[in-house]
């Protein structure tokens, strides 16, 4: 065991190594008559006209690529054809692009039918049916091409992860010339964004429209006008005609810039941008009204997903025997009697009463539902396949289930360590706030999965790369390392 009196040497040395290592990863030293600031050739190559962009996007895609190849190599239940059991013919979403692309018109999520529907947002539905028509319902081209396109999108969304990094360095000088393309390369390559290419859904094109959204919001806080504030309402409008959720991240944005610089012209650029995201999705909003006769916003299936949660039989987290019409024929039967808005409505109801009945076991739910979200259920509580937990399962799901864990807690736990540092400033920190807060809120009301909770991780792994690179800009400079205690 070290003495007391060694102590002084250990900290110096402890002190030392972070800023030789900050040096050594943010300069270079010139062996020309280059200027001694000159940024490393690489970084230099990168920095600029969209080659990160694009190095970090084929990255991504490679990454992806190969996981979705080995993923269908490996399993047949993942990606082999449409009937295999995670796939499932796309469930709700593929029901609705069948029945369009066979001229039954955006209805009956559940089966064949003419039933009108708005259980999903018509985005997806409608790319999925015009690409049924071109190469056939449910055909085994149709699922790979669905597939591949998951990858492209969530491969462009790590590119635009980049430029956010990027606009953050513009914000933040200290921070070293590498840490865009690095932090950008960890999200490319990030286990758990394999997961999500392998099952079609609209996930992977939500992902990318949230990161555009994000990064439009950046750029409309530091100064709105009439086109950046149109191009924010434009974007916000198309990730609402994937899925509604990331409205809650675009009104809080148009609040924090609003208070941010409280004049007459922020104001009026925050009303353009709203009455932008209002034009986009207003033909959904009228065909909805037309078709049920009362208004009906962008997706009505709120008081079934209430429900599933906290009902009668509800279970923070959906399972087999969940009450919800894709897993119920009782459920199905009432859903094909009284209609798609009569039947949510009920839900609703139902929901609603049972949380005012019991309002300690809706605490409870809230709070296990807020652990699975971040957890990713390390416990098993909720197991789906009901196999137990996954320390009595063979050991190549126990080991999936551990790592599955481990990602989803170790940037919990580093982002709790770098926190407590003091000055690790972040510009857009309301921004951060409103996406890590606003965006599970409704999960923590309805029920979670994985799949849902993936949403939030690149933007913990963006903050985690801005506060380490800045904690290694604190640590290279002596008298701001003081300064810090």
């Amino acid at each position: 065991m070290p003495s007391r009196g060694n102590f002084p040497r250990i900290w110096a040395v402890a002190t030392v190594v972070p800023q030789r290592l900050s040096r050594w990863m943010t300069e270079i030293r010139p062996v020309d008559s280059s200027p001694p600031s000159a940024k490393p050739w690489l970084a230099s190559f990168l920095d600029g006209s969209g080659r990160g962009f694009l190095f970090v996007t084929m990255l991504a895609l490679l990454a992806r690529g190969t996981a979705l190849v080995t993923l269908a190599r490996g399993d047949e239940s993942t990606t082999t054809n449409w009937s295999s059991p995670g796939v499932a013919y796309g469930s709700e979403l593929g029901s609705i692009a069948r029945n369009l692309a066979e001229g039954r018109g955006f209805s009956s999520p559940f089966e064949r039918g003419e039933q009108p529907t708005s259980w999903f947002a018509p985005f997806m539905p409608a790319a999925w049916a015009a690409l049924f028509w071109m190469t056939g319902v449910f055909s085994p081209l149709s699922l790979w091409i669905i597939l591949t396109l998951q990858v492209i999108a969530s491969s462009l969304a790590c590119g635009v992860y980049w430029q956010i990094l990027r606009h953050f360095r513009g914000k933040l000088p200290g921070l070293p010339h590498w840490l865009p393309l690095v932090v950008a390369s960890v999200i490319a390559c990030w286990p758990e964004a394999f997961l999500m290419i392998r099952k079609p859904w609209y996930f992977t094109y939500q992902e990318l429209a949230v990161a555009i959204l994000f990064l439009q919001a950046m750029k409309w806080i530091d100064h709105s006008s009439f086109r950046s504030s149109v191009t924010l309402g434009t974007v916000a409008g198309v990730a609402a005609l994937i899925n509604p959720v990331p409205l809650g991240l675009f009104l809080w944005s148009l609040l924090m810039g609003v208070l941010g610089r409280p004049n007459q012209a922020r104001v009026g650029h925050g009303i353009l941008a709203g009455a932008t995201c209002l034009l986009v999705i207003s033909p959904w909003l009228i065909r909805n009204t037309l078709v049920f006769d009362q208004f009906a916003f962008v997706r009505t299936n709120l008081g079934v997903e209430l429900r599933q949660g906290n009902g009668p039989q509800g279970t923070p987290k959906q399972t087999r025997a969940s009450l919800h019409p894709a897993l119920n024929t009782e459920e199905l039967d009432r859903y094909r009697e009284w209609g798609e808005l009569k039947y949510s409505q009920w839900c609703l109801d139902q929901a609603v009463q049972a949380m005012k009945d019991d309002m300690g076991l809706t605490v409870r739910r809230t709070l296990e539902r807020i652990w699975l979200y971040w957890s990713s259920d390390a416990l098993d509580w909720y197991d789906w396949n009901q196999k137990g937990p996954w320390w009595n399962r063979p050991q190549s799901e126990a080991i999936q289930k551990v790592v599955k864990v481990m990602l989803a807690l170790i940037p919990l736990a580093a982002l709790a360590f770098l926190g407590t540092r003091r000055r690790l400033d972040t510009p857009y920190a309301p921004l951060f706030a409103g996406i890590l807060i606003l965006t599970p809120l409704p999960y923590y009301l309805t029920h979670v999965t994985f799949s849902y909770s993936y949403l939030v991780k690149p933007y913990l792994l963006l903050l985690l790369g801005l506060w380490f690179g800045t904690w290694l800009a604190l640590c290279s400079d002596p008298n701001e390392r003081r300064k810090t205690g």
